[in-house]
C-alpha cells in the first residue's frame, strides 16, 4: 500500500474515534501528518492532560488482522529532582493498580502514560467498546495524576498517594 493511502486510512479511523469521543462530550482535534509532524495524531485535553492517540509507526503488513493504536499523555512535564525517587515508587504502586496502560518516566524526566490496544485492521471499530475503554482510561489517569501532583506538593504522603 502506498504511504498516501495508509495516511488517509489512518485519518479516517482517527476521525471515527473523534466522533466516538464527541458522543461522550469529549472534544478532540486531528493533527494531520505533514513535513513537521510525521504521524496523524488525534489530541484531546481532559483535566489539563493532552491525550495523544495515534497508530504505532510499524510496517503496514507487520500484522495480518490488527493495527496498534497508542494512547499517550505527558502527565508532569518536569519531575522535581528531590521527588524523583518517590515518584518512581509511586509509579510501581500505581502500575499494579491501574486497569489499563502504565506510567513511566521519560529520558526528559517527564511523567508519562502509555496504553496500546490492538484494533481490527479491516473491520470498523466498535464505538461502544472504544468509548467505554477511553472513559475508564481517562478517569484512571486523571485520578492518579492528582495523587502524583499532591505528593509532589507535599499535600499527600507516599502512603496516601500510593492508595
Amino acid at each position: 500500500m502506498t504511504k498516501d493511502f495508509i495516511n488517509i486510512k489512518e485519518q479516517i479511523l482517527l476521525n471515527q474515534i473523534k466522533d466516538i469521543l464527541n458522543e461522550h462530550s469529549i472534544e478532540s482535534n486531528l493533527i494531520e501528518s505533514s513535513v513537521y509532524m510525521p504521524f496523524n495524531v488525534l489530541v484531546t485535553t481532559i483535566d489539563e492532560i493532552n491525550f495523544n492517540i495515534m497508530y504505532l509507526p510499524v510496517e503496514e503488513d507487520l500484522f495480518r488482522t490488527i493495527r496498534l493504536l497508542q494512547h499517550y499523555a505527558t502527565i508532569i512535564e518536569k519531575i522535581p529532582n528531590d521527588k524523583e525517587l518517590g515518584i518512581n515508587e509511586l509509579i510501581k504502586a500505581h502500575n499494579k493498580q491501574i486497569p489499563l496502560g502504565f506510567f513511566y518516566i521519560t529520558d526528559e524526566n517527564e511523567l508519562s502514560f502509555k496504553y496500546v490496544i490492538p484494533i481490527p485492521r479491516f473491520d470498523p471499530l466498535n464505538a461502544d467498546q472504544y468509548g467505554e475503554m477511553f472513559m475508564v482510561l481517562q478517569q484512571s489517569v486523571v485520578q492518579i495524576k492528582n495523587k502524583f501532583l499532591q505528593f509532589i506538593s507535599g499535600d499527600l504522603s507516599y502512603e496516601q498517594a500510593a492508595n
